[in-house]
């Protein structure tokens, strides 16, 4: 929904005098307009309203023949009106699905965060316990040395939750990561069922609005303190919510943006009205302080949640030659440090023409002193070749210097080595999804 601000007609263009027009006009009446020439946004453009044309300045694009749909939100000499319809049935449908698709990150970002707030305070022990526990669990590089360590960490990444669930229901899977993303989401959502990840089309309007209606649920009675805060946090950006945490602390209402003042006034002058008002003013700075950590916490593990999940759809998806089997991340620990490998199993579509199990196993990794590296295995029947590609020289050298290392590893495991190959170039980033997978067609 967009303001557009009629102006007054020019001497060039003969339209009819606004104030004179809009006599008949009522607020709340929605007005169907046409588009009489192409505008560019925040240009003039000319509307017709019935057997009148009006000048006005657009805040969009238009073209001639545009429809609208016109809500009158005030009157006077500059009546305000808001556009109710512009986009397309399609256009419309994309922008609201995307709202229900979530965002997906590895687990990298969650682990930082957790070795950052398992000792604040406001986090309740047994979130903060089952978060020492995914962080302690993540083996280190020489654990994932060992094959069969190694099987145990690819067995416990999360992919294969639902499957190993469905053989063996009872069976309890304390060390799967999956399994414990969904308990630590369970338990933020049962201790701080205030806080929500918001799935709507954020507009400064949209918000507003909320607002408002939380604030008037927390007046009347409906609402706690703890669960407007939730709120606030929900449907503020951070950087707001810090502006009126030091307008609360200092009184300052200078620090707000204008379209929060009339809320924060309401807000601190029923608050000075209760009893017991400088504790209830504490409590909501501390809990504007505090919550903020636990929504972007439960926000890292809906997002990594969400990116399981799709490594766990994808392989159902063919994309190209290949036949995609398998996609995860593994996470490795090196002293304070956490890696991320991406590993992706394909077999090969000719191979069963050719009665030869085919394999290829790619591996992407970014080490902050190797740089960017994708290691690429193809494996027929017992023969192997390797191609190493670094995006730093340095990194290709040293890879080169160590490859004969790999090359007795392989021979000792009973392969026959191809070839080994080791070169420097860019690395294009794995994609998750292929190109030929479309989960949404906005063209559609």
């Amino acid at each position: 929904m967009i303001n557009i601000p009629p102006i007054r007609s020019s001497s060039e263009i003969r339209t009819e005098l606004l104030p004179d027009v809009s006599k008949t006009w009522k607020i709340g009446q929605v007005l169907n307009a046409t588009a009489e020439t192409n505008a560019d946004a925040q240009g003039k453009a000319l509307l017709r309203i019935g057997q009148h044309i009006l000048e006005t300045r657009t805040p969009i694009d238009l073209k001639t023949g545009d429809q609208l749909k016109l809500l009158v939100k005030s009157l006077g000499n500059t009546p305000l009106l808001n556009i109710q319809t512009t986009a397309s049935t399609a256009h419309i449908a994309s922008q609201n699905l995307k709202t229900f698709i979530a965002q997906q990150r590895d687990l990298t970002g969650l682990l930082q965060l957790a070795q950052k707030i398992i000792d604040n305070p406001v986090i309740p022990k047994t979130v903060k316990q089952q978060l020492i526990e995914l962080v302690r669990q993540i083996p280190n590089m020489e654990q994932a040395t060992r094959p069969a360590t190694l099987k145990s960490i690819i067995q416990n990444s999360g992919i294969f939750l639902e499957s190993r669930l469905a053989q063996r229901p009872a069976e309890n899977l304390p060390q799967d990561i999956k399994s414990q993303l969904l308990r630590i989401s369970d338990q933020l959502r049962n201790t701080l069922p205030e806080l929500t990840t918001a799935q709507r089309i954020p507009t400064a309007e949209a918000t507003i609005k909320d607002l408002q209606q939380a604030l008037q649920q927390f007046t009347s009675g409906n609402l706690n303190l703890k669960q407007l805060s939730g709120l606030l946090v929900s449907l503020l950006p951070k950087s707001q919510i810090q502006l009126i945490q030091q307008a609360l602390s200092t009184a300052d209402k200078t620090l707000l943006p204008k379209q929060l003042l009339n809320i924060f006034t309401t807000l601190v002058n029923y608050l000075q009205n209760q009893a017991g008002s400088k504790q209830m003013l504490e409590n909501l700075i501390s809990l504007l302080k505090n919550l903020p950590q636990l929504q972007e916490l439960k926000t890292s593990v809906d997002n990594a949640l969400a990116k399981i999940t799709a490594q766990q759809l994808t392989p159902f998806v063919r994309d190209g030659d290949n036949l995609l089997l398998l996609l995860f991340d593994l996470h490795l620990k090196d002293k304070n440090e956490m890696h991320l490998i991406q590993f992706r199993l394909e077999q090969e579509k000719s191979a069963n023409e050719q009665k030869n199990s085919s394999w290829v196993v790619t591996l992407n990794f970014n080490f902050k002193i190797l740089g960017p590296i994708e290691a690429r295995l193809h494996l027929i029947n017992d023969r192997i070749a390797a191609r190493f590609r670094a995006e730093k020289e340095s990194t290709a050298n040293s890879i080169r210097q160590q490859i004969n290392l790999l090359d007795t590893a392989f021979k000792n495991a009973g392969l026959n080595v191809i070839n080994l190959d080791v070169s420097r170039g860019d690395i294009i980033k794995p994609r998750d999804v292929p190109e030929s997978a479309h989960i949404l067609d906005e063209n559609a």
